[in-house]
């Protein structure tokens, strides 16, 4: 489940089944929903060199922790509830091993009914080169191009990536826009995970009164994109207080309009297979009481607390 359900989530899929079981009152103050999501429907065929799946699957792209410029089919939204794994996609996808550690990636992805303006496809190539993961990546989505490169490796122990992708819309309306994002993690010792990212976004606008045009542009609609200024610096740690209890914490912080969005949550594996977790979304900024005249991207954000049980 996602605030204010994206649709960008369930596009790339031809046929679906209705996301609502049963819906009463939506954004009132007392209402209810009950959601579907048939994520995994598919067949996969292997040999020694190739797989090949066909129907609804996980497809990603990038090694970003915090936001992945190149991944554009099923975009990844901070604000999101119980999302352990990828939204599935309908498909067509082959890997061809081409080396112990090369690979060539492609396939054609089918959006509503699929009709060509809907669809996608995408080929990869990824290999490891001085002891780098790295990747490159030719997308075509809608009818747009996007070309991406990533590489993952180590920098002094650090584990260090640098994701970056240039997107050329068929839109002409709109202007052509670069995303990256480079960061690193290290594990401490005592268990302590921390983790840091700097995100620039080429399609936000660093002036607060454009918040409003980038929601209506391609970018915002059909690219992925979700943010609204174009810097961002993220962190992050996870602790485990005990092997069964994990506290964790997140961070975005919007360095042009200096708002804040923090996400605290605790996890208790209480029984085998069975998770309780407590999180929440805490919003930072300055606020507005009108959507037209923003004051601040995360002080528009509202505060949410949330329970969720989990059962495996």
């Amino acid at each position: 489940y996602q605030i204010g359900l994206d649709s960008d989530l369930f596009s790339y899929r031809a046929v679906d089944l209705p996301k609502y079981l049963v819906k009463m009152d939506l954004y009132e103050k007392y209402s209810y929903q009950g959601l579907q999501n048939l994520d995994r429907f598919g067949f996969t065929y292997s040999t020694d060199k190739i797989d090949l799946t066909v129907g609804r699957q996980a497809i990603s792209f990038g090694s970003a922790r915090f936001v992945n410029p190149i991944n554009v089919l099923v975009p990844f939204d901070f604000v999101m509830i119980n999302m352990e794994q990828i939204n599935g996609i309908d498909a067509i996808r082959s890997k061809i091993s081409l080396g112990e550690l090369s690979e060539l990636d492609f396939g054609l992805i089918f959006g509503n009914d699929g009709k060509r303006d809907n669809n996608a496809g995408f080929i990869s190539y990824k290999s490891n080169i001085f002891n780098w993961d790295t990747s490159l990546t030719y997308l075509n989505f809608k009818r747009h191009h996007l070309f991406g490169v990533d590489f993952q490796g180590s920098l002094g122990g650090i584990g260090t990536w640098l994701e970056l992708a240039w997107i050329d819309l068929y839109n002409q309306n709109d202007n052509d826009y670069l995303r990256g994002s480079l960061g690193g993690e290290y594990h401490l010792k005592g268990d302590l995970h921390i983790m840091g990212e700097y995100h620039y976004n080429g399609a936000g606008n660093s002036s607060i009164s454009k918040y409003p045009l980038i929601k209506q542009g391609t970018a915002f609609s059909e690219g992925g994109v979700y943010l609204l200024a174009k810097h961002y610096l993220m962190a992050g740690f996870t602790y485990p207080i005990t092997p069964l209890n994990m506290i964790s914490m997140q961070e975005m912080y919007n360095l042009n309009d200096q708002s804040w969005l923090l996400i605290p949550k605790w996890e208790w594996n209480f029984k085998s297979d069975f998770y309780l977790t407590i999180s929440g979304f805490i919003s930072i900024g300055k606020k507005s009481t009108s959507i037209i005249s923003p004051q601040s991207e995360f002080g528009s954000y509202p505060q949410v607390w949330y329970v969720l049980l989990k059962n495996f």
